[in-house]
């Protein structure tokens, strides 16, 4: 798998800070985010129907969904029509999502299509973020989040699922921690550039040994 590099803690907690000052976010709100294009395959519809039931079990969560496209004005109107507008802000296109990340508390990753989901860097965003994961188990998927570990994995296309996995996560903070310290463990030996370089360089070695 691709790797990247962490982001220091200190440059997170400075992040999180500023990004959620910014859009007046209480440290009481629990914010989940989406990192995804606004296509069908994404699954943004299912999020807000596990976003509705989410919200009337726990009021004080804030939906954040980052990313464009063909869907963007169906999917606030959805919003709207669930009643949870309040609760979900779509923050179209971002280039900065360094600093978006850390002002995740939960990160959730709601695709359909299994073909279509190889390797998300956005999970591997929210991973190296220390973020614990509530995904479809979809394509790759499953091979990023640990379930229990790091995070929980649903089958696709079931938002009162979505929201099972998510409300326990949402409700307790130590639980998110513990997912958070989770994922960032299996970031770090799994994913983070360097393992991936140490990987490579050993097909590189047995295969000259065979020379």
């Amino acid at each position: 798998p691709i790797g990247i590099e962490e982001t220091p803690p200190g440059e997170r907690s400075d992040a999180r800070r500023a990004t959620r000052a910014r859009l007046g976010i209480g440290d009481s709100t629990v914010v989940v985010g989406n990192v995804a294009r606004l296509v069908p395959f994404k699954g943004h519809k299912i999020l807000l129907e596990a976003a509705h039931r989410v919200v009337q079990r726990v009021p004080d969560v804030l939906f954040l969904i980052i990313g464009d496209g063909e869907l963007q004005a169906t999917l606030e109107a959805q919003a709207g029509t669930l009643g949870v507008a309040g609760n979900v802000r779509f923050l179209g296109f971002r280039d900065d999502l360094h600093l978006w990340y850390p002002a995740f508390d939960v990160y959730c990753h709601s695709s359909l299509d299994m073909a279509e989901e190889m390797f998300p860097i956005a999970i591997l965003r929210a991973l190296s973020a220390g973020l614990p994961a509530v995904c479809t188990r979809v394509g790759g998927i499953a091979g990023m989040v640990r379930e229990g570990f790091s995070g929980h994995l649903v089958a696709p296309g079931d938002p009162e699922a979505l929201a099972a996995a998510l409300v326990p996560v949402i409700r307790n903070a130590d639980l998110r921690t513990r997912m958070g310290e989770g994922a960032v463990s299996l970031f770090r030996d799994q994913f983070h550039a360097t393992a991936m370089a140490e990987r490579v360089e050993s097909v590189y070695v047995k295969t000259l040994e065979r020379l």
